[in-house]
């Protein structure tokens, strides 16, 4: 090993590489004319750019990012929460930022949770009570028309053809529609869509009538007959079925904590009506 490092040392008097080898002992067994082309081939491997693969490696992050942020707005933006309160019952939700809804029997509600704080906007059919927390403006929308609050109290009854906004606090501006016609609510005003006619503002209505649902008590006056049994329909999650056409009106009212046949007595005796009880969930009315 020493003679060969002897020689190593002496390798600058040498001219070529053939007097290098020639004095250099191999302990390989590969030529000095293997070993220096070997040698040679590692010296002279050129170094790949890595610049073109750095920058595929960026535009695909850049490009899979942006998809991943288009799909989460979509995703957010269209996600929608569908609650539907059944015949019989009637639920209590709390909203994102804190603004609270009552559904009555049969009513169904959607709204979009992820995209709660850029638009604030609801749906509704059927009976619902808001009570909405003060912020950005807050729509509820219904086949007949749109209601926008901001930071108020109101009940919406929306089934069918018929559309009602009573205001119980703050303000209410309430827009048929078809006619784009809009009215603004104060409290203890309600707007009631009366046909092709559009908005109709009633002053000086009790507003603790329109939301006495909430409490389960129902009161109507001068309420078509017909209208209010389905109501107790509604909220007994029975069928009745009438023998005749019914063109009175009734002004009274009852309490859920009744029970079906105490407020069908209640409501028939006044008209000269009477039921029979045809199974377990079935009622006729009939005249005496």
């Amino acid at each position: 090993m020493k003679k060969i490092n002897d020689h190593i040392n002496n390798a600058e008097g040498f001219n070529n590489s053939d007097e290098l080898f020639k004095h250099l002992e191999n302990p390989w067994d590969k030529s000095k004319d293997e070993i220096w082309g070997r040698l040679s081939e590692k010296l002279e491997v050129p170094i790949k750019p890595k610049t073109r693969t750095l920058k595929l490696i960026v535009t695909y992050s850049a490009a899979a990012i942006i998809f991943l942020a288009i799909g989460i707005t979509l995703f957010a933006r269209f996600y929608t929460k569908d609650i539907y309160c059944p015949a019989g019952e009637h639920l209590s939700m709390t909203l994102p930022g804190g603004s609270e809804v009552e559904l009555n029997a049969e009513t169904s509600f959607e709204y979009n949770p992820y995209w709660w704080f850029i638009a604030r906007k609801t749906k509704v059919e059927g009976e619902a009570f808001f009570k909405v927390s003060k912020g950005n403006k807050f729509e509820v929308i219904s086949v007949k028309g749109t209601t926008r609050v901001l930071g108020t109290s109101f009940n919406i009854y929306a089934r069918n053809s018929e559309y009602k906004v009573t205001c119980v606090s703050g303000s209410v501006q309430v827009q048929a529609k078809k006619l784009r016609e809009k009215v603004v609510l104060k409290p203890n005003q309600e707007a009631v869509l009366v046909g092709s006619n559009g908005l109709e503002v009633k002053k000086e209505v009790p507003a603790v009538q329109a939301k006495a649902w909430v409490d389960d008590k129902f009161i109507f006056t001068s309420c078509p007959l017909v209208e209010v049994f389905n109501e107790v329909e509604r909220q007994y999650g029975v069928r009745i079925t009438i023998e005749q056409d019914l063109n009175d009106s009734y002004t009274g009212g009852f309490d859920k904590g009744a029970g079906i046949e105490s407020v069908l007595y209640k409501i028939c005796r006044p008209h000269e009506l009477s039921f029979e009880k045809k199974n377990d969930n079935t009622y006729l009315i009939i005249h005496k």
